[in-house]
């Protein structure tokens, strides 16, 4: 699971800006559904954010945003010592 997630989110902080859209947060929910299925061992029917929750997994979407608050402070701390 965790190498799965590693590869969703490689270069997360380039990308990060087509997440307005909620087609693109969609799309990144579905590989990630299936893994907290397997994890959950939940049913088809039971929603999305119910199966994360019961797999202790935080949706794709939070965790690249907040990889990319960590790059941006990154960089500005960068700018500021030089």
């Amino acid at each position: 699971m965790s190498v799965a997630q590693s590869q969703m989110l490689y270069a997360s902080p380039i990308w990060a800006s087509a997440l307005i859209f909620e087609v693109n947060k969609k799309d990144m929910l579905k590989p990630q559904r299936m893994m907290a299925k397997r994890v959950a061992c939940a049913y088809t029917t039971v929603p999305t954010n119910a199966i994360l929750v019961m797999a202790g997994m935080l949706p794709l979407h939070i965790m690249v945003s907040e990889r990319n608050a960590v790059s941006v402070a990154k960089k500005a701390n960068s700018t500021d010592q030089a």
